[in-house]
Formats: C-alpha cells, sequence, structure tokens
C-alpha cells in the first residue's frame, strides 16, 4: 500500500484487503517488524496473527574481504532501483548539484526502469555528475567494485531487498529512516541512516553530506561494511531464514497460533487448502 510522507494512506487496498479478511487468514507474514506493530496499532484485532520473517540474503563476503574493498576511495556511488514514485527518483538531480555545490568530484550512476509509474528519464540528464546506465537484470549483474557506496531514496517502504543485495556485496549503504529500513542499517554502524525528511532540499543536502562523508572517511567505511555483514549473518543468513520459517510454520502446523473471531462470512482456511504445511516449510528451506 502507498503512504504519503503524512502517513495518510494514498493506495489503501493493501489496507482493505486486510480489514476485510484479517479473520479468514491463519497467518499474516511479513519481512519487517516495523510493519508488524504499525498494522496491530491499526487493526487493532487478530494481533497474534502477524509473523516476521526476515528475507533470505546470503552473502559470499568474508569481513576481510569487505573491508580490502572499500580501502580505496571510489568518485562513483550507486543507484539502482525502480524509477517510480515510490523511490524517490527526482531527488537524484538535487542530491547531485548540492555535492556540485560543494565541490565534491563524486559522481552517481543511475540503473533502473520504471515498473509502476511513467518517469522521463530527461530529469536525469544535464548535470555532469549524474548519469543514467540503463536497465539492470538483477543486482548480482552490477560491477559493485566500480563504487564506492550504494545510495538508496524511497518516500515509504517495507524491507527493501536491494538494501539487503547491497549490503552483501560490500557496499556501505546510505538510505532513509523509512518503514523497515532501519531494522538492517543501525546508523554509523551497519550503514547512514538519514532522516526522512519531508524537505527535499534538506534531504538532499543530508544525502549529498553522507556521499562525501564516507568518501573521506576510510575507517567509516570499513566499520560499516564489518557492522552490515554481521547483521546480515544475524539476521538475513539462510540459517536465519529456516530457523524463521521453521518456527512460524511449525506453529501453525501444531495449532500453536489463536483464532481471533469471524465474521459470518467465511472463505476457506489453511487447513482446507491443503494439509500440506511440513512439504512448504520443506520447500521454503531449500
Amino acid at each position: 500500500m502507498e503512504v504519503d510522507p503524512a502517513g495518510t494512506f494514498a493506495r489503501p487496498w493493501g489496507f482493505s484487503f486486510l480489514s476485510e479478511h484479517a479473520q479468514d487468514l491463519a497467518l499474516i507474514v511479513t519481512d519487517n517488524k516495523t510493519i508488524i506493530e504499525r498494522d496491530r496499532e491499526r487493526f487493532g484485532v487478530c494481533a497474534d496473527k502477524w509473523r516476521w520473517l526476515p528475507a533470505r540474503q546470503p552473502s559470499g563476503l568474508t569481513e576481510a574481504d569487505a573491508i580490502a574493498r572499500v580501502t580505496t576511495r571510489k568518485e562513483r556511488v550507486l543507484w539502482a532501483s525502480r524509477l517510480d514514485r515510490q523511490k524517490r527518483p527526482d531527488l537524484l538531480p538535487r542530491i547531485a548539484k548540492k555535492l556540485r555545490r560543494q565541490g565534491s568530484d563524486i559522481r552517481i550512476e543511475v540503473f533502473g526502469s520504471a515498473l509502476l509509474d511513467t518517469f522521463g528519464l530527461s530529469l536525469l540528464a544535464g548535470l555532469p555528475n549524474l548519469s543514467y546506465r540503463g536497465v539492470y537484470d538483477g543486482f548480482a549483474a552490477l560491477d559493485h567494485d566500480a563504487y564506492g557506496a550504494f545510495v538508496y531514496t524511497s518516500a515509504f517502504d517495507g524491507m527493501p531487498n536491494v538494501v539487503l543485495e547491497a549490503m552483501a556485496t560490500g557496499l556501505p549503504v546510505i538510505a532513509p529512516d523509512v518503514g523497515g529500513i532501519g531494522e538492517i542499517i543501525v546508523d554509523g554502524n551497519s550503514g547512514l541512516l538519514l532522516p526522512a525528511l519531508t524537505n527535499d532540499d534538506e534531504m538532499a543536502a543530508a544525502y549529498a553530506a553522507a556521499i562525501v562523508r564516507l568518501a573521506d572517511e576510510p575507517a567509516l567505511r570499513a566499520k560499516l561494511v564489518a557492522g552490515a555483514l554481521s547483521r546480515l549473518v544475524n539476521r538475513h543468513s539462510p540459517a536465519a531464514f529456516g530457523d524463521a520459517v521453521h518456527a512460524i510454520f511449525a506453529a501453525r502446523e501444531s495449532g500453536a497460533t489463536k483464532q481471533c473471531p469471524h465474521s459470518a462470512r467465511r472463505s476457506r482456511s489453511f487447513d482446507e487448502e491443503g494439509r500440506d504445511g511440513p512439504a512448504i516449510v520443506a520447500q521454503m528451506l531449500r
């Protein structure tokens, strides 16, 4: 669902569905704890049905490898996401202009395409330190070693996969404190977490300052990538994911979840869809 800066639902289809069907659902599973807390407050019913399932994000890097990658200062930072309104690509020219005014030589390279909205690529043209590099076929296809940081912009979010992917490749991440991002990025420890400001000029200035700070402080870059890898292992490794899957769905199979009051209208239950819970768990763990 889409939420505007004031916290109002702009496209409340997801909220409407849960409002109408929460009592009919066996479980409501999401990838971040922030939305669980907010949803429990919004709905006020069936609070025990929400479960946190962290996204699975392995990393083949060791801490030593990650630190070695950020030792050298690099003059490019990476932005890779959807060119949709939610992801705020319109902030990038503002950030680039702030960098130029500070005399920085850092360039922003942009990858992505619009999926849900229309976006005029001309907005990314005309600045020497901002360039559009085209679409990309998955984050793994990008040349991570060419960049000194991953810059993520967003107006609202859950737990963005691309942030986890960037951390797994050893890129220091700069991102706003929206949705569940603050659960994985601890400011100054596993990334740079920026306040979600409503003023675009102030937000762009915060990004520019963070980009320059990272470029100028090799010790900070090393600290952030080490902290990010540690946090990924603890929360998003295959082992952590497997433990979470088992805890959620094994509990469901054993009947440990509680039922909230049903309305007169009734949909098919979890059990009526097929008594194959163990098979589902096994498939998710592969």
